[in-house]
């Protein structure tokens, strides 16, 4: 008896561990699991603040995240609950958090890409006072040209409306988000 506990004891050790690594170094970004198990990153940070500036010393956004962890093969960091900031001259920032994010440089745009992955929200109050919350699951955003885009389905809540729609892309210099597809408004 004392043996099947000890078996038992074992075997749920070992399948805990097997859930654990498999789901703890594989990310799931737009349906392409990108599977980190066999790489090694070379260094992690802890409450994780970054901040870069254009070249005439302007901020043009931050990133802060518990724990950032960067891998060289392929040269891609990972973060845990970030928080990004997009600055704009003479307008109030944009504030984007998600519950894990990827950022790489994208080939085809040579350009930083940052993926915001599960429970996305973005925040802005504009210089009128009005506020407008978006959610979605996945967005993509580069940081350097300022735009972002997602295929996923979207929430846009704003003072006494609701708006829902299947993609979106946006512009933040401009401040001009457009819905994509299946777009339905409630108004209050």
């Amino acid at each position: 008896m004392r043996y099947h506990i000890i078996a038992v004891l074992i075997l749920s050790l070992a399948l805990g561990y097997l859930i654990f690594s498999a789901t703890e170094n594989e990310i799931d970004i737009n349906s392409t699991r990108i599977d980190l198990s066999e790489e090694e990153f070379d260094y992690y940070m802890n409450n994780f603040d970054s901040m870069t500036f254009t070249q005439t010393g302007v901020q043009q956004y931050r990133v802060q995240a518990e724990r950032m962890t960067h891998y060289p093969t392929p040269d891609i960091a990972l973060l845990d609950n970030p928080d990004f900031v997009v600055y704009q001259q003479q307008e109030p920032p944009w504030y984007i958090s998600s519950e894990t994010a990827r950022i790489d440089k994208d080939q085809t745009r040579n350009e930083q890409r940052v993926e915001l992955i599960d429970n996305v929200v973005i925040h802005r109050v504009d210089n009128t006072g009005r506020e407008i919350n978006i959610y979605t699951e996945f967005l993509t955003v580069y940081p350097d040209s300022k735009t972002l885009h997602t295929d996923r389905d979207v929430l846009m809540l704003s003072q006494g409306s609701e708006v829902t729609s299947t993609g979106m892309k946006g512009n933040l210099m401009t401040n001009h988000i457009e819905l994509l597809e299946n777009v339905r408004a409630y108004y209050e």
